[in-house]
C-alpha cells in the first residue's frame, strides 16, 4: 500500500501544512455510533497492537484518559482480542472519555472485528465511533492526536448521527 499514490492523503497533506486543525470536523464516509454519547479530551492513542505491547512501560504507567484513537492492520481477530483485553486489564479503556475506531485493513472480517469491538467497548458508558477511516487504509483519514476535541455518537440522523471536532486553536 502507498499512501502517496492517495488523493485522500496528498489532500489532508496539504491541509495539515497550511491550514489550522481547530475547528476541523473530521468524520469518515462510513462512521457510525456503536454506543451514543457525547465526550471531549485529549485525543490519543493510535495502533492497537502498538498501544497493548508498549503497557508496562514507564511512559504507559498512567492511562491518559480523554478520547482514544485505535486502529489496525493485518491482525487475527484472536490477537485483537488479546490487545483489546490488555487495554481493559490495564485500565485504558475504563479511562477513556470516548473511544474512536478507524480502519482495520487487512485484518479479519470486518463483520467479526466490528462484533468483538462492540462486546468490548459498547458497555462501557461512553460514545464508540465505528469505522472513522483513519489508519493504515490507502485512503485514509488524517487525525491529529495530542489535541483536544469533542465527539458525539447517535443512532441515526441526517448526518449518521456523530461529529468528531478538533477544538479551536489557541488564540
Amino acid at each position: 500500500m502507498c499512501f502517496r499514490d492517495s488523493e485522500q492523503v496528498r489532500d489532508d497533506t496539504q491541509r495539515w501544512l497550511f491550514e489550522p486543525w481547530g475547528g476541523r470536523r473530521i468524520v469518515g464516509p462510513a462512521t457510525e455510533a456503536l454506543a451514543e454519547g457525547t465526550a471531549a479530551g485529549l485525543f490519543t492513542g493510535g495502533n492497537l497492537s502498538l498501544l497493548a505491547g508498549g503497557l508496562g512501560a514507564p511512559e504507559a504507567a498512567e492511562s491518559p484518559g480523554g478520547i482514544l484513537f485505535l486502529e489496525d492492520i493485518n491482525e487475527d481477530i484472536y490477537r485483537l482480542d488479546g490487545f483489546l483485553l490488555q487495554l481493559r486489564r490495564s485500565g485504558r479503556l475504563s479511562a477513556a472519555s470516548g473511544i474512536v475506531l478507524g480502519s482495520w485493513h487487512g485484518c479479519a472480517d470486518l463483520v467479526g472485528v466490528r462484533a468483538l469491538m462492540h462486546e468490548y467497548l459498547a458497555d462501557l458508558g461512553v460514545p464508540v465511533l465505528w469505522e472513522q477511516g483513519f489508519g493504515h487504509d490507502p485512503n485514509a483519514l488524517s487525525v491529529p492526536l495530542n489535541v483536544t476535541g469533542t465527539m458525539r455518537a447517535s443512532f441515526g440522523g441526517s448526518d449518521h448521527g456523530v461529529s468528531l471536532v478538533v477544538d479551536e486553536d489557541p488564540a
